[in-house]
């Protein structure tokens, strides 16, 4: 992994080096791909100008990449051209639009980050100093947003994608 891209994914490093070249990532931009990489394995200098941009491919990894702060989400199933309009043009037809059109609330969020550090339901019901239904209702709500038809599809996606 480079100090200037965030994957374990090798071919999606060495594609976006051969598409964008070596120059403009080193010297412009910092890439995460949120796909593969956990927040923990970012190591970023904060005072550093480089633009910090975020590669997914799925709305639990956009929502992530959202929670650090990252603004610009590319999606990473966009085509080539337009990955490469984005860089050379500013267009924004290579950004991650989520599958559904509402945001998660800040419950939701707070739900996702405590599931996927492995909290239990209990605990994350006292952490949010609600009750275990409360904590059951946010989850089923944001089930439904991700696009998860069962608990264990969601705990299998949040796992892939924060782990």
């Amino acid at each position: 992994m480079s100090k200037f891209i965030y994957s374990h994914n090798f071919f999606f490093e060495q594609g976006l080096c051969s598409l964008l070249g070596d120059i403009l990532i080193r010297d412009f931009v910092i890439i995460i791909d949120f796909d593969s990489i956990t927040a923990e394995d970012i190591k970023i200098n904060k005072g550093s100008s480089k633009e910090i941009i975020g590669f997914v491919s799925n709305d639990l990894s956009y929502y992530k990449a959202e929670e650090i702060g990252i603004k610009i989400i590319i999606d990473a199933n966009a085509s080539l051209i337009d990955i490469l309009s984005f860089f050379l043009k500013n267009s924004k037809k290579a950004l991650y639009k989520t599958r559904w059109k509402q945001r998660l609330t800040f419950r939701e969020r707070q739900l996702l980050s405590l599931v996927a550090a492995g909290m239990p339901l209990d605990e994350i019901s006292r952490t949010l100093n609600v009750k275990t239904t409360t904590v059951y209702a946010i989850r089923r709500n944001l089930m439904i947003k991700i696009g998860c038809r069962n608990r264990i599809a969601f705990y299998n996606n949040v796992k892939i994608i924060h782990n």
